[in-house]
């Protein structure tokens, strides 16, 4: 039987379409696969960039910074995404045994998934989905170093109000508990110095304010700015709150003085009666005078100012005199036996520490804003370059170690913490003065059986996983010990690791 041409030209038409069926779904499989192939290596260099990265800034993933990273880099390494790409970043603990030492890590991973609309979808002819997903992880480890080549500045921040006077145990109250464990490691830290001296302590005891010794002189600090006046009252009557001399009131004007000058004029000894306002203000109108109200504080002149010494205004200060002379304050001021230890290396200036007693109200901005100020004043003595640069090799810390909230102000601190937003408060201020050295500044706070890690000025200044609670006696020097080896530990060593790590 013969077909006609025309119909065995049919025939092979036929046969053509049902080939092209496959050529083309082969040339469509081909292209889109060999574009989904690249899209997916791609994503693994934007997994293993973003692990990296996040992993060598080491950050607990609070506020998402992890999170904003790795979608950055996955964003920048891969063009076409069709949705914002889905991550999850995650971070574990650990440690590896290298021969017999054991060294700590900090892994995290980083699983990216994207989707992308395809080029070439039909129904009838072999292709990709019109959406497709791709996935890829990577894994990074971080191995901190102790910087044992590294010399250290320390700023003990502690705190001497009379809470500190009651019992940690039935044999030890927590004031000398805290000095024995302050002495004990500084001891130990000094005396690795060599014969140039290269570690150094500092020490800033703190109740309401801090206390200073200038030429000679032991004076009651305070490192606040404060308002002119305050709303409701009179300017013309009343003086500024830095002017007003309180070097002089505080030691020769008591409350029954003041008292009367504010009935009579005749009174006032020497006092001018717009000082007496503004000291009958700052009194609140009762006989238990305490420095610093949070009504007077200018929180926004504090933070600007945070690394001017206050100790110009001479008038801020009055002298601080053991159990005398202080007789328009309370008592809870700066009437104990304790005072600021600048910047040392020789272990026998600690010593002082001995002697101290503990009492009064609580201020811990006061020794924090001090503190800092004693590791900007250390660091200006470096002049030259070489000198700077050595510097900035230096680990700078400082502890703040406390037994309880603010008394009896409890607004100061965290309003100079939180002004302008945490990024830009007391606390970080501080940090970013020092930023340009080879290790942050190190900031820690440890609560002296007392639970630090729930207050939110604590949180917001330090971060949460720098805050430790001690409970037990014997521990408080572990805790410190561990705060210090924390603090020496450097940016360490990234690696990657192969993706199938756990």
């Amino acid at each position: 039987m013969r077909f006609s041409r025309a119909k065995q030209q049919g025939t092979a038409a036929i046969f053509l379409v049902f080939l092209l069926v496959p050529l083309f779904g082969a040339v469509f499989l081909a292209l889109e696969g060999t574009r989904y192939i690249q899209k997916q290596n791609r994503l693994a260099d934007a997994s293993e960039a973003a692990a990296l990265a996040i992993t060598m800034a080491h950050r607990e993933n609070k506020t998402g910074y992890e999170q904003d990273l790795a979608t950055k880099y996955v964003q920048s390494y891969i063009r076409g995404i069709k949705d914002v790409p889905v991550l999850a970043v995650t971070v574990k603990k650990g440690e590896d045994i290298v021969g017999k030492v054991r060294k700590p890590f900090y892994q995290y991973n980083v699983d990216a998934k994207t989707t992308h609309k395809s080029w070439f979808t039909s129904l009838l002819i072999p292709s990709f989905s019109s959406v497709e997903s791709i996935v890829n992880k990577a894994i990074a480890r971080n191995y901190p170093e102790i910087a044992g080549d590294k010399y250290v500045d320390i700023v003990f921040v502690s705190d001497f109000s009379g809470s500190m006077n009651q019992s940690w145990d039935r044999s030890n109250r927590k004031i000398d508990v805290l000095k024995n464990a302050v002495l004990k490691i500084g001891q130990q830290i000094l005396a690795e110095n060599d014969d140039k001296g290269k570690n150094r302590i500092g020490f800033v005891p703190f109740n309401m304010r801090v206390q200073r010794y200038v030429n000679g002189k032991k004076l009651c600090v305070t490192q606040l700015r404060y308002k002119d006046f305050i709303s409701g009252n009179n300017s013309a009557n009343y003086t500024p709150y830095e002017d007003v001399n309180w070097t002089r009131q505080v030691s020769s004007l008591t409350y029954q003085m003041f008292s009367n000058c504010w009935r009579d004029s005749r009174y006032c000894r020497g006092v001018t009666q717009n000082d007496l306002r503004t000291i009958y203000s700052v009194a609140n109108k009762t006989q238990y005078i305490h420095p610093d109200p949070y009504k007077y504080v200018d929180v926004a002149k504090t933070v600007n100012n945070v690394f001017v010494d206050k100790i110009s205004n001479i008038k801020l200060h009055p002298e601080a005199n053991y159990y005398s002379r202080n007789k328009l304050w309370s008592q809870y001021s700066c009437n104990s036996a304790f005072h600021t230890i600048p910047m040392t290396e020789n272990i026998n200036k600690l010593n002082a520490i001995k002697g101290m007693k503990a009492f009064g109200g609580t201020s811990v901005y006061q020794g924090v804003i001090q503190g800092a100020q004693l590791l900007q004043q250390e660091r200006n003595k470096y002049v030259t370059p070489k000198e700077k640069e050595a510097y900035k090799n230096r680990i700078k810390m400082l502890l703040i170690l406390s037994d309880g909230v603010e008394s009896p102000y409890t607004q100061t601190f965290k309003s100079l913490v939180d002004y302008g937003g945490v990024s830009k408060g007391l606390c970080q201020k501080i940090k970013d003065e020092f930023s340009d050295g080879d290790v942050p500044l190190y900031m820690a706070v440890l609560g002296i059986k007392f639970d630090a890690s729930r207050q939110q000025a604590f949180q917001h200044c330090v971060g949460s996983e720098n805050i430790v609670d001690v409970k037990n006696v014997d521990d408080l020097i572990i805790k410190i010990k561990d705060m210090i080896k924390k603090g020496t530990q450097t940016e360490g060593i990234t690696k990657l690791h192969y993706r199938h790590l756990n």
